[in-house]
């Protein structure tokens, strides 16, 4: 756990530096504070996860935290295989945490994902509308 916390310090202390858009810089900025605020509601620690899945090449970094309205929200980074940023974006979890909506920090797109019973999230298209959907 400790590597990873020098990890994520070392990452967003680097993306800082070479932070070359507002926003680059904001991002930076949000998951600094996502990562204080995450630290401040588990006693210290901020609740972080680094994960790959070899079938889609992909890894993420993600800091978990409660909102103001006691939300539990993310704030990830999406990676390749060569470990090139892809995709950041800020997730917000149902009381049940099986349905998460995720808004892609770059371009603003909405996605809504369900957790199937084997724990893998899916992308899922809103019935009730017709198209993604970017609230429960």
């Amino acid at each position: 756990m400790k590597k990873l916390i020098l990890a994520t310090v070392a990452i967003l202390s680097a993306s800082s530096a070479f932070a070359a858009t507002d926003a680059d810089r904001k991002w930076v900025e949000y998951t600094r504070w996502a990562y204080e605020r995450s630290a401040q509601q588990n006693g210290g620690r901020a609740i972080q996860t680094r994960g790959c899945q070899p079938e889609l090449a992909l890894c993420t970094l993600a800091i978990f935290y409660r909102n103001n309205k006691g939300v539990e929200v993310v704030a990830r980074d999406t990676y390749n295989s060569r470990d090139v940023l892809i995709r950041r974006d800020v997730c917000e979890f149902n009381q049940s945490n099986d349905i998460r909506v995720c808004t892609n920090w770059d371009t603003g797109e909405v996605q809504r994902h369900m957790k199937g019973q084997n724990g893998e999230w899916a992308l899922v298209h809103d019935q009730s509308n017709g198209r993604f959907g970017s609230s429960y």
